[in-house]
């Protein structure tokens, strides 16, 4: 749970609206009776006083506090992890784009090649 949510559950039972709806009915009669409904749900909601609700408010609050810290502390551990595998990836690109170079004027001279290859042979071909 995090300050947020504490804070609007704190607001909920203060202000009491999880607890069922009471009618409140204006003729004397059923005055005594809403009064009495009236007390049952202040019972049973738990009333938090000022006081309580500050403190409750000031331990999400420390309490979230903490927990961001902790995230903080962690991202700032695994930095050196990540400059490390950036670093590693860096050097394996450029590893790879020297083979691919290499590859590539591999290539190409074979392609000379092959093209010297296939004239000689319509050389021949002809002569025959």
């Amino acid at each position: 749970m995090n300050f947020r949510t504490s804070i609007i559950g704190l607001w909920l039972a203060i202000t009491g609206a999880c607890v069922p709806f009471v009618p409140i009915i204006s003729e004397p009669a059923h005055a005594q009776e809403t009064e009495e409904t009236a007390a049952k749900v202040q019972t049973q909601r738990g009333d938090l006083s000022l006081e309580q609700l500050l403190q409750a408010i000031r331990e999400g609050r420390s309490s979230d506090n903490q927990t961001n810290r902790a995230r903080i502390q962690r991202f700032e551990q695994q930095r050196g992890e990540r400059e490390a595998m950036l670093a590693e990836i860096k050097d394996s690109r450029a590893r790879l784009e020297g083979i691919s170079a290499q590859k590539e004027s591999t290539y190409e001279e074979q392609d000379l090649l092959i093209g010297e290859l296939e004239e000689r042979l319509q050389q021949r071909m002809a002569s025959r």
